[in-house]
């Protein structure tokens, strides 16, 4: 968990927030995902992990700078 949080930072890859404390499987053990790989860990909130169980990731709609602001 620790090397996840270190590798990855603390945004929740579930919910978009900072302040992830544990790590949460990508793809779900259960559905076939690496145990302790860490392109299938990414942090996570415990309350956050334990909700997702084992349904798909979705996406969290993280705000991306696409650039454009810089032409005006």
């Amino acid at each position: 968990m620790a090397e996840t949080l270190r590798r990855y930072g603390d945004v929740c890859i579930i919910c978009g927030r900072p302040g992830s404390t544990s790590a949460d499987h990508v793809i779900p053990r259960s559905k076939g995902g690496a145990v302790y790989d860490l392109d299938n860990l990414g942090p996570a909130h415990e309350r956050c992990n334990y909700a997702r169980q084992d349904r798909e990731l979705a996406p969290v709609g993280i705000p991306i700078e696409s650039g454009m602001g810089f032409f005006t």
